[in-house]
């Protein structure tokens, strides 16, 4: 099941396609004919006219032409492995012809997170508040420990972006969250966005993808709109579904086992039944 994580780097890229695509539509005065949508079923078939459907497969982000037909692709991987989505992704740009770019969003835990093997007992019992003490001690973005055990391993993320006829892949991202390393087509740089960014490179390789979709729907002399993603923005909003996300798993470990937590007695006064102290006469 995919976790905070992926679901806000899902909202993050999908929402700005939606400003875009909105503002898009604005500008030519009419309605375009693409779809944005989020796990929709894409489906590959045979180029003989038989309409017969070689594959069916869904992605994380999607924009259709009005046929259906998958002009790009985004997916976001948390679970699996970059190079694992990459594999995929090249397999698909290979076989779509209406595909026109493809982006890959790796968020990357070191180590993996694999639930404990051991059994909870009352003293494992983690209230809110001291949750939320214990992220705030751990690093930005990982890893988050508590009594021996890992609940968020550390964060980093890459992101590959593909264009339709380009054999290599036009940027390539390793991120300590979020330091990236790219490799444009002619040049190496290093680019760091902590405490300041300079994405120049992503945001041109965005915007090409961008263009290509905009002339594809609207024509090859439609100006396209501005098209930008706002990294702070998505490396604030990961930061922030890391100790939710560790939060879950915890109570998804604990709460399995029915374990009735050590709880302190409420001081009542000497009020209870059977209280030592007597009442004043």
């Amino acid at each position: 099941m995919p976790g905070l994580p992926h679901e806000e780097g899902v909202w993050n890229l999908a929402t700005r396609f939606e400003d875009s695509m909105q503002r898009q539509r604005k500008a030519c005065g009419r309605k375009l004919p693409w779809i944005l949508g989020t796990n929709l079923e894409s489906r590959l078939e045979a180029g003989d006219g038989s309409r017969e459907i070689l594959s069916k497969f869904l992605s994380d982000i999607t924009i259709h032409n009005k046929y259906n037909a998958p002009l790009a692709i985004a997916e976001i991987a948390h679970t699996q492995t970059r190079s694992e989505v990459l594999k995929k992704v090249a397999r698909r740009m290979a076989t779509i012809p209406s595909l026109l770019g493809a982006i890959v969003v790796s968020i990357d835990e070191s180590p993996k997170y694999s639930r404990p093997s051991d059994s909870a007992s009352p003293n494992d019992y983690i209230d809110e508040s001291t949750w939320d003490s214990v992220v705030e001690r751990a690093p930005a973005f990982g890893p988050i420990n508590h009594r021996g055990r890992c609940w968020v391993g550390s964060i980093k993320c890459s992101i590959d972006i593909q264009l339709k006829d380009e054999v290599q892949l036009r940027v390539k991202r390793a991120v300590r969250i979020l330091t990236f390393i790219s490799w444009g087509r002619s040049h190496q740089s290093i680019q760091r966005i902590i405490p300041q960014s300079n994405t120049d490179e992503l945001d041109a390789a965005m915007t090409a993808l961008w263009d290509a979709l905009v002339h594809q729907v609207a024509g090859p002399l439609t100006q396209p709109v501005s098209f930008a993603v706002d990294w702070d923005l998505y490396r604030n909003k990961l930061e922030d579904s890391l100790g939710p996300a560790g939060y879950g798993r915890y109570v998804d470990w604990y709460g399995s086992f029915g374990v009735t937590p050590k709880r302190k007695a409420p001081d009542d006064g000497g009020q209870s039944v059977g209280s030592k102290k007597s009442k004043a006469t």
